[in-house]
């Protein structure tokens, strides 16, 4: 099985061979940095650059030429960093026979390596032997192996707070030089920043890995150019950055923040292929930067960057405040809670009346959850879902939740009620799962529900990221006769486009389109609905509260309304004995 140093044991032991085996000097020197520092066995054997190396290897051709044989070796290498690499080895090698003063030599061999050009070229050789018939011709210059091993040193330590990808400091790289602005500027006041490209993933989905990896050293390099003097910049992990800058107020950090949105993606290549890229940032101003850690800080640049709403299309940025501490100290508690919530049977079904525009009459509900603690604590899903995305629970959690709207409706079709549909919301992250699907239909035949009873519904937002798997999904949903609902629309994230792209049934409009007294806005809302129906999709409205709105949507032609109006989201077994009736 291959390890992490294999590659590099592999470049000692050629090293090796072409050195002792086929005195071959020139190839040798392609493994050779160009600052490559070498301290040999003999007292002339100690070289600052790799011409020096290749001088004492010319002359030892002329004393030399005969072929040394490697009777045992040992290698064994570690990458330090991607950039630095060991190897230590272990030889005992044969001199030529007419060699009279030794016939064996015990030599050990330590490399320095640093990745150039894609390859690994040695930066530091050390060859030493433990043999007592050396001592006479072995040198030992203390001053030139300190500043060597200084040196490489120092290379080794700045690779290990260098982020390998973008160039720029990582997380540790990022913490010491905070640490030492700190110290030199007590007095001096600071903002600690945080932030990530959002839908990063969206981003390498559709323009590719490379074109993202592009993204990310074009950012950091134009992240490290807009640091002034007391500033520093650091890529903490995948598409996160952080950024420490003079604070002077809100106002000047507010200029200061657009301005360093605009530099980063100033690069001509990323406006020719039409890429947009937004920002979620948090920000922190520290109150005592000598006792605080700058982990710390970062922490809370953290809670305030996720503070921000998911899935708006445009840059925001929020300052940390206490309250996102106290949500942090929920967020975990929440956390916890879950792992037993459905053991408990905590999670509890309600369903959402959906009614007909012209004639009022109920024709289904949306299935909603409310999780109720044994100490009467309620939490709202808002408060939990997007965490349950987060840490990976949301796929049992969803399947958890569509088996108890089976169990139900199974139940009311045993009693010989007329059901009526129910949409499910199935998170975004459901469906990268290979097996969803299987899961999904396994569950809803087990129970023997019919499939036009039981409606697919996606937020808008999954249908732009997960496009080509949207597209697939709606082709197997409709193949085995369940509908898909487009939750969310006009939320401001999708394009008019993608409904030509996907084939949705039912199109939910967001109720903040129905709540806007602007008439552009009522214009749009008309022109969608006109769309929709062109494409053979039914409207829900969402959040109908009046009946002046349902009067509004109906000269619309809205189809479906889902608010206050009908009811407000009931216990399953309240909606099922209201609604729910038995066949006619």
């Amino acid at each position: 099985m291959n390890h992490e140093g294999e590659e590099l044991e592999n470049r000692a032991a050629r090293l090796a061979d072409l050195y002792f085996r086929k005195h071959d000097y020139h190839q040798m020197a392609e493994y050779l940095a160009d600052d490559v520092t070498w301290i040999g066995i003999s007292k002339d054997r100690i070289c600052l650059t790799k011409d020096e190396v290749l001088k004492v290897m010319e002359m030892e051709m002329k004393v030399t030429d005969g072929i040394y044989e490697i009777l045992q070796e040992w290698h064994y290498g570690i990458e330090v960093s991607e950039r630095v690499g060991v190897t230590l080895a272990i030889l005992k090698v044969r001199t030529p026979k007419k060699e009279l003063y030794m016939t064996e030599i015990d030599t050990r061999i330590s490399i320095v390596w640093k990745r150039q050009d894609g390859d690994w070229k040695a930066v530091h050789i050390h060859q030493s032997t433990p043999d007592d018939r050396l001592a006479g011709l072995a040198a030992f210059n203390a001053e030139v192996a300190r500043n060597t091993y200084n040196k490489i040193n120092d290379v080794i330590k700045k690779e290990a707070r260098t982020d390998s990808m973008t160039r720029i400091n990582n997380m540790e790289g990022f913490v010491e030089q905070a640490q030492y602005i700190f110290k030199c500027y007590p007095d001096q006041k600071f903002a600690v920043i945080k932030f990530g490209i959002r839908d990063f993933r969206f981003i390498n989905r559709t323009y590719g890995f490379s074109t993202g990896d592009r993204l990310l050293k074009t950012i950091a390099r134009n992240l490290e150019e807009a640091c002034g003097r007391r500033e520093v910049c650091g890529r903490i992990e995948k598409d996160i950055f952080s950024i420490l800058l003079v604070y002077e107020g809100e106002n000047s950090m507010r200029r200061r923040m657009e301005e360093i949105r605009r530099e980063l993606t100033k690069d001509g290549w990323i406006k020719e292929i039409e890429l947009e890229v937004w920002l979620n940032a948090g920000i922190y101003i520290p109150t005592d930067t000598r006792s605080e850690t700058v982990k710390g800080m970062l922490d809370k640049a953290l809670m305030a960057m996720q503070s921000i709403q998911k899935y708006v299309k445009e840059d925001r940025y929020a300052y940390y405040s206490e309250w996102m501490l106290q949500q942090h100290y929920n967020n975990s508690q929440i956390l916890e809670w879950a792992s037993s919530a459905i053991e408990k049977k905590e999670f509890k079904l309600y369903i959402q009346p959906q009614f007909d525009m012209k004639t009022e009459n109920i024709v289904g509900g949306e299935a909603l959850c409310r999780w109720e603690l044994s100490n009467g604590l309620v939490i709202m899903p808002n408060e939990f879902v997007s965490l349950f995305e987060d840490y990976n629970l949301i796929y049992r959690f969803d399947l958890y939740m569509l088996e108890l709207v089976c169990r139900y409706m199974n139940k009311w079709m045993k009693e010989g009620k007329q059901l009526k549909p129910v949409s499910v919301n199935q998170s975004r992250a459901d469906i990268e799962q290979d097996s969803f699907f299987e899961d999904f239909c396994s569950i809803v035949d087990r129970y023997e529900i019919p499939h036009e009873y039981l409606t697919f519904e996606l937020t808008e937002s999954a249908f732009i990221e997960e496009g080509n798997r949207i597209m697939k999904l709606a082709r197997e949903l409709h193949r085995k006769g369940f509908k898909l609902a487009i939750d969310d629309f006009g939320t401001g994230y999708a394009s008019l486009n993608m409904l030509s792209v996907v084939s949705g049934d039912i199109l939910k409009i967001d109720k903040s389109l129905l709540e806007s007294d602007n008439r552009r806005t009522r214009v749009i809302f008309e022109k969608v609905i006109e769309m929709a129906h062109n494409m053979d999709m039914k409207v829900v409205c969402e959040g109908v509260e009046t009946q002046e709105q349902r009067k509004f949507l109906c000269r619309l032609n809205c189809d479906i309304g889902q608010g206050f109006l009908a009811g407000k989201a009931m216990k399953v077994e309240d909606y099922g004995k209201r609604y729910i009736k038995g066949r006619l």
